[in-house]
């Protein structure tokens, strides 16, 4: 008996080991979205998944304070299977600086940022803190983001604010008309019968507030409105790094 327990002793102890402390700071997800948008990297104990221009890559990898060693399973297009990269994490923790060469300056440093939660992280673009209320009652169903042209509003420097793609403010009405022919030059007809906004809207915002937003909106009477809630089953903010898929659907009801 004394056996078995000093030998499991052992294989706990080399299972702690096999991860050293560099290399627990790196574990996670990291991506360069809303930098760039084209890479993607999740560290992971014993592997690693990396998306590059939509093209990816699965190997292993190890690490020490300075060099990040990967080994993928298939050679790239230029027959490469091993890479070392240079890299340095922030002092708070949320971006990876890597680079494969010592000779460039700082510069040429890639920035990756942590994922932690991908709501919070999608909103960086946006640039706001939006909490979104819980649903209430009347009849709730998920449409496609890929339909609905995005109106954020949320408080920034106790300011209500309204923005919409990559975090653009709307000062007045005369953006939201500029945005909606925008989007409309860019769907086809089916498409546009079928467009909606999607209120995505800080529950700290008081529905007279709401109301005042709505009423803008209602100019453009052959666009339903549709309010969007939290949604435990969904996943708000997570999609493809390589964008060839669908994005996530929101949940709310049309008011």
């Amino acid at each position: 008996m004394r056996k078995v327990i000093s030998l499991a002793v052992v294989l706990i102890t080399l299972l702690n080991c096999s991860v050293n402390e560099h290399e627990k700071k790196l574990i996670g997800q990291w991506n360069n979205f809303p930098i760039g948008g084209s890479s993607d990297v999740k560290f992971y104990e014993d592997s690693i998944v990396s998306v590059e221009y939509g093209e990816k890559r699965v190997g292993k990898w190890s690490a020490n304070s300075l060099l990040i060693n990967i080994h993928n399973r298939v050679a790239d297009s230029e027959g490469r299977k091993d890479f070392t990269l240079f890299y340095k994490i922030s002092n708070n923790g949320d971006t990876l600086l890597t680079k494969n060469d010592t000779i460039l300056k700082e510069l040429s440093y890639m920035p990756l940022l942590k994922v932690n939660d991908n709501w919070k992280h999608y909103l960086r673009e946006i640039k706001l803190d939006i909490d979104l209320p819980e649903p209430n009652s009347g009849e709730f169903k998920s449409v496609s983001s890929n339909l609905g042209i995005d109106i954020y509003a949320g408080y920034q420097n106790d300011s209500l604010v309204l923005k919409t793609y990559g975090g653009a403010l709307l000062r007045d009405f005369s953006r939201i008309k500029a945005l909606v022919y925008s989007v409309k030059s860019e769907k086809n007809r089916e498409d546009i019968d079928n467009l909606y906004f999607s209120l995505i809207i800080d529950k700290a915002v008081p529905e007279s507030k709401v109301d005042s937003i709505k009423s803008f909106l209602k100019h453009f009477p052959e666009i339903k409105i549709f309010r969007v809630f939290h949604d435990k089953n969904a996943n708000y903010g997570k999609y493809p790094i390589s964008m060839d898929q669908e994005m996530w659907n929101w949940y709310g009801k049309y008011e």
